[in-house]
């Protein structure tokens, strides 16, 4: 039995968390609904992009400052799960979640790099760190040129036996780690390893160089293919003008969502201050979801907007990492992410309703079909039968990095095709009519389901 105070301390955790967040958007918000009452010509909202950046360095500077605070180092070892330690691990713990929500335009791009390392994390030069989940950062030990992909997990405590058992994990040079993979803590992944998608390590340790790896349980590939070809200074080596280009353009990436809610959240708290004065209170509350619903849809116009005027159409293709073409696609999946679907998609998923923008995005969705899913970035290159049914989280990967290179090709779901829940369909993959992809599977890049079939697994299997 866990003790009342300890029980207590859990209760505190869980009543700051929200309370952090808020200490970091609502003075911003207060201060435009001040600036509002001051000028009535609504010029108050150029102050919007500085409400946005004070609400990135706000979180950033919180969840620095507990970190330093109640865990200023922290050793190698299996702790007590009822203990002083274990509960600043998880409030600690907890805290980066609650940062990669809100800040999740900060990941992928060349600013995290500088606030990982502030947060105790061993970074080489010229890695790429994604969207990493449960990451204790002064555990990681990255090397030069590694790249850690979308979702990855990495150094993930293990809680057994009423022990928490935390451990490094060191990660060689131009090692690549893909989505949804698992690195588990004490870990030593050699120099050119590849781990897949949806896939874990081996149990051998420390793992060999130059080894690739896919599944869970892991095995070894043979060989992997080869990316295209691109000079040095456009993968692992970019002039420092390239760097700066990137840097600038980064930047919107990561202050404009935030940037986009303020002033849409603002306006919204500025028409129901106007109405509350002259309408009786039944009236206010009933005018409520339609004015959250009208100025979502006005936001995800600007998404529509963004990604029509910034990328235009996506095709088949082949991009190197340090290059234009790359960092407009990531500002414009930063914006849709962080604050398209946030605001507003997320409300739709599951009913007719959520065809309609992802068709304005350029999707291709036949009629009837059935989506309870958000995860696209190329929009153009996915194409969906009629009555085809994607799964809640259902991920249509229309690109991938190899070696540094960003390579885009289309998906196709056939008619009355089921994709499962949490599943993967990589680039390059179609499903004749009537196919089914069972749920946490993975289909390769390449492969074609035939008509009528039933697959499950990762890499997919034929069941039926």
């Amino acid at each position: 039995m866990w003790s009342f105070g300890y029980g207590l301390l859990f209760a505190i955790g869980v009543f700051l968390y929200p309370l952090l967040i808020e200490g970091a958007v609502f003075p911003g918000m207060l201060l435009m609904e001040q600036l509002d009452y001051i000028d009535s010509y609504y010029w108050w909202l150029l102050y919007a992009p500085v409400v946005g950046i004070g609400i990135v360095l706000g979180i950033c500077i919180e969840v620095a400052f507990f970190k330093w605070l109640l865990l200023p180092r922290i050793h190698e070892g299996s702790f007590p799960v009822r203990s002083w330690f274990y509960y600043r691990k998880w409030f600690l713990g907890h805290m980066m979640e609650v940062s990669l929500e809100v800040l999740g335009t900060l990941y992928s791009t060349l600013y995290l790099k500088p606030w990982f390392r502030l947060l105790g994390a061993h970074i080489g030069r010229g890695s790429e760190i994604s969207t990493v989940r449960h990451v204790e950062p002064e555990m990681l030990v990255a090397g030069d040129a590694c790249f850690l992909a979308d979702d990855v997990m990495i150094g993930t405590p293990r809680v057994e036996g009423g022990e928490i058992a935390i451990g490094y994990v060191h990660v060689g040079d131009k090692t690549f780690v893909g989505n949804s993979a698992l690195v588990p803590q004490g870990k030593v992944l050699g120099s050119g390893v590849l781990i897949g998608c949806l896939s874990t390590t081996p149990q051998t340790n420390p793992i060999q160089d130059g080894t690739s790896w896919f599944g869970s349980p892991s095995l070894l590939l043979p060989r992997r293919q080869q990316a295209e070809h691109f000079a040095e200074s456009r993968t692992y080596a970019p002039p420092r003008h390239l760097i700066l280009i990137r840097y600038c353009i980064e930047f919107f990436r990561v202050t404009l969502p935030c940037t986009l809610f303020v002033a849409t959240a603002t306006m919204l708290m500025n028409i129901t201050d106007m109405i509350q004065d002259t309408t009786p209170l039944w009236f206010q509350v009933a005018m409520l979801p339609p004015l959250y619903l009208g100025f979502g849809a006005l936001g995800f116009l600007a998404v529509i907007g963004c990604k029509w005027l910034l990328v235009g159409r996506y095709a088949a293709s082949n991009h190197p990492l340090w290059c234009n073409f790359v960092w407009r696609t990531e500002l414009v999946t930063g914006i849709y992410e962080n604050f398209g679907v946030y605001f507003f998609l997320d409300l739709l998923r599951g009913t007719p309703f959520i065809a309609w923008p992802l068709k304005l995005l350029g999707m291709k969705i036949g009629r009837r079909c059935y989506i309870d899913s958000s995860w696209y970035t190329e929009f153009d290159c996915i194409r969906l039968g009629d009555e085809a049914a994607l799964n809640e989280d259902a991920n249509l990967q229309t690109h991938l990095f190899e070696d540094r290179v960003m390579k885009v090709d289309g998906v196709t779901v056939g008619k009355r095709c089921t994709v499962g829940l949490k599943t993967t369909v990589l680039y390059g993959t179609a499903l004749g009519d009537d196919a089914a992809l069972g749920d946490l599977s993975l289909l390769m890049k390449g492969e074609s389901l035939p008509a009528g079939t039933r697959w499950q697994g990762t890499p997919a299997r034929r069941l039926a």
